[in-house]
């Protein structure tokens, strides 16, 4: 039964490496820096590309700088503003 569930997880993953998901970045924007960089562990443990943003204005640059499929986790209190600001 382990050997069965082992070879579904090592398929998906095989799997999720011929998609674009596997080239997609996580954004994760949190003033917390302790919450931010646990985040961005799991994150990076399931095999996604992560990047930090500590303040709002750190990630309205890499915002800009985004790609299609790029994708936001924010904090919505954030010292220079919050996380609803980065929808506008």
């Amino acid at each position: 039964m382990l050997d069965k569930g082992a070879e579904i997880i090592r398929q998906a993953k095989e799997e999720r490496k011929n998609t674009k998901m596997d080239k997609t970045r996580i954004i994760v924007v949190e003033d917390n820096i302790v919450y931010c960089e646990f985040v961005c562990n799991l994150l990076a443990r399931e095999g996604f590309r992560t990047v930090q943003a500590y303040h709002l204005s750190t990630a309205k640059k890499l915002l800009q700088q985004a790609s299609d499929g790029d994708i936001v986790v924010s904090d919505l209190r954030l010292p220079d503003g919050d996380g609803i600001d980065l929808l506008r």
